[in-house]
């Protein structure tokens, strides 16, 4: 047991302990006064920005898919079909290269294709021949031969893709579809 008595400049402990509290005493003054230390060092940081493009669909929760593009309800095929993928529906492609790529935007030629000819299939087997386009007018066919070409911003480049059913024999009715592979080169 350990006493200290107020008043008394004696403090009063076992040998052992004082000098245990001596020494403890004696090594801080030896050691002078504590003082605050750093060290500092570096870290390097690294990134590099790949001449790459990507592609998709409209900017958004769906932007890996290009969408699908709508192009109607019709009673028959007498007279032409056409629709345009923009920048409000579906059916645009979206391109992105970093700035200063030159890029092209090809079109497959679907899963139902004779060869020359894209074509949608229906009930029963049923087909209906269309063509995609890259311009307004219909002029400029967008197959895996003729491409469209840009250069990259850094930004968003939206390419409309346009589409016509010219006048044929009308199929049984229902749903006709086909899938298009897009393929970005750079």
């Amino acid at each position: 047991m350990h006493r200290a008595f107020m008043g008394d400049d004696r403090i009063r402990r076992p040998a052992a302990t004082g000098t245990l509290l001596i020494l403890v005493l004696a090594s801080l003054h030896a050691s002078g006064p504590v003082q605050a230390a750093s060290k500092s060092a570096t870290i390097g940081f690294r990134l590099t920005v790949a001449q790459a493009c990507e592609a998709g669909g409209k900017t958004g929760a769906a932007a890996v898919n290009f969408g699908t593009l709508d192009m109607g309800t019709v009673p028959s095929l007498r007279n032409q079909v056409e629709a345009a993928g923009t920048l409000s529906n579906a059916g645009a492609i979206r391109v992105k290269c970093a700035p200063g790529i030159a890029y092209k935007v090809f079109l497959g030629k679907g899963r139902n294709d004779t060869g020359t000819q894209r074509r949608m299939i229906g009930p029963q087997g049923g087909l209906i021949e269309y063509g995609l386009y890259q311009d307004s007018g219909h002029s400029r066919p967008w197959d895996r031969t003729n491409g469209v070409s840009g250069q990259g911003s850094g930004a968003d480049a939206l390419l409309p893709v346009y589409s016509v059913v010219k006048p044929q024999r009308t199929p049984v009715a229902g749903v006709y579809r086909d899938t298009v592979q897009v393929v970005v080169e750079w």
